[in-house]
């Protein structure tokens, strides 16, 4: 029996090696990049309604706007090819911090997923991006000790902040089949919950738990046919945790937020207040406030 029992423990132990192995090292979301019909005008909502600062730039295709919400998580703005026609698309691409580039290029290739070179960007991480059945674009980056992130520790931290957790990343995919197999039989992701998405009380979404310890999620919302404008703006944003929802709704009043049923604080289905506001180019931004059950959010401290 005690040689049964070494056996299984020692089965134990090896496949729980192997799977920490083969799990992509992610620690969270890193940012996510929106285009902006203009960085001034779009800096002044964040900065004035969430109190984002303004923490560096780059210039790669189009320039690009880096505002701060923590030390690891960045809203990253890029201009617009062509400003006056913004497109009706306006997400570039969802990054998930990594705390080893060449590690996460081995396992996302062992997978079949063919993954980028590993490049190192204007704002000095080192990355490599893969794209999903949608062609959405998915960076996994790793903050070097010279990269622009690494170097912006403990500034641009103001204390208007109204949150300073980015939880969630939210987008729209076609064939939900396809996505589930490439988010979580693919890439491990862990389905946290799936049902009828509140957005809109008839698509069908999906919750993603990111690996690593923050807890941090991705939700693809499933529309079969070609979004409308609307949809993409309402439908793909970025989710950010917050302890004092009426606090922070009051704030925003202040500034100007409009006393619009839009803007009203509502409650999703898990009982959890949450409030939108809406950036110049009428994207959506939610802020929500967990309960002290919510077993999927990890508040920063």
């Amino acid at each position: 029996m005690k040689i049964i029992l070494r056996l299984f423990f020692a089965f134990l132990a090896i496949s729980s090696s192997w799977t920490q192995a083969s799990e992509l090292p992610i620690v969270g979301l890193a940012h996510v990049a929106f285009q902006s019909s203009s960085l001034e005008r779009t800096r002044v909502f964040y900065t004035g309604f969430t109190g984002y600062e303004y923490a560096f730039s780059v210039t790669e295709e189009q320039p690009a706007w880096y505002l701060k919400v923590n030390d690891d998580q960045f809203i990253k703005l890029v201009l617009a090819p062509t400003p006056s026609k913004i497109q009706d698309d306006k997400l570039i691409e969802i990054a998930l911090q990594v705390t080893d580039a060449k590690k996460t290029f081995s396992l996302l290739n062992s997978k079949g997923l063919k993954p980028t070179k590993i490049k190192k960007r204007k704002d000095g991480t080192l990355a490599t991006t893969i794209k999903d059945p949608d062609n959405h674009i998915i960076a996994f980056v790793e903050y070097t000790k010279n990269s622009l992130q690494q170097k912006s520790k403990g500034k641009y931290l103001g204390q208007r902040r109204i949150a300073n957790r980015m939880w969630r990343a939210s987008f729209i995919v076609s064939n939900e089949a396809k996505s589930q197999d490439f988010y979580t039989k693919k890439l491990g992701f862990k389905e946290e919950w799936h049902g009828i998405s509140a957005h809109d009380n008839a698509s069908k979404s999906a919750f993603l738990k990111l690996p690593g310890n923050r807890g941090d999620l991705l939700e693809y919302v499933v529309i079969n046919k070609k979004p409308s404008r609307s949809q993409f703006d309402e439908m793909q944003h970025v989710t950010y945790l917050t302890k004092d929802i009426a606090g922070i709704y009051e704030e925003t009043g202040r500034y100007g937020r409009p006393n619009l049923d839009k803007y009203a604080v509502e409650k999703d289905s898990l009982g959890r207040p949450f409030f939108n506001l809406y950036d110049t180019d009428d994207i959506r931004v939610e802020f929500i406030q967990p309960t002290p059950t919510s077993s999927t959010i990890k508040q920063e401290q």
